[in-house]
């Protein structure tokens, strides 16, 4: 049986898109075809995509959780050099997203947070017949990472004014 990466680094990998901007980024869940790639469209007058589909998630020493892409490795396993050639990236905040006829933003409790994250984690290939004792040892992390990181639902409709509604309404810096 193939070692799991989180076993053996302690990077997770979801199911996951995302955008930098200022140096930090924006996660976005949700299931296929709710609209992950649409939103990072729309974001890129502002924003550079930095991941597309699968997404590594690895808490640091600065009690920090940072991503990077996972889109074109999808390794279930990482040697010492592919996981030192990681680009990571701070994560600001994490959106789950749903499609609407009007933008609309709600703060999720952790607990949610959590929740989002989990079906994340469970919709990446690898993960999905995953043991218990796999999911027994990731929960832990993945809670640490639903209380570190703050989570919004964002309810979107396919517009250019995306941009500027997550400014107004998110604190953080987007110049």
């Amino acid at each position: 049986m193939v070692k799991n990466i989180f076993d053996t680094r302690k990077l997770l990998i979801i199911h996951a898109s995302a955008v930098l901007i200022n140096g930090e980024a924006l996660l976005f869940l949700g299931k296929s075809g709710t609209g992950k790639s649409t939103v990072c469209q729309l974001l890129r007058p502002y924003a550079t995509q930095i991941a597309d589909d699968w997404v590594y998630l690895m808490p640091c020493d600065d009690n920090r959780w940072r991503m990077a892409s996972a889109d074109a490795r999808k390794f279930y396993t990482l040697s010492e050099q592919q996981l030192a050639n990681l680009v990571l990236t701070p994560v600001n905040t994490i959106l789950s997203l749903s499609q609407a006829k009007e933008f609309a933003l709600a703060r999720l409790n952790d607990m949610t947070v959590c929740r989002c994250l989990v079906n994340a984690f469970y919709e990446v290939w690898p993960n999905i017949n995953a043991d218990r004792n796999l999911g027994r040892a990731v929960f832990p992390w993945i809670a640490s990472l639903a209380r570190m990181v703050p989570g919004y639902e964002l309810s979107f409709t396919r517009s250019k004014n995306l941009f500027s509604f997550l400014v107004k309404e998110i604190d953080m810096a987007f110049d």
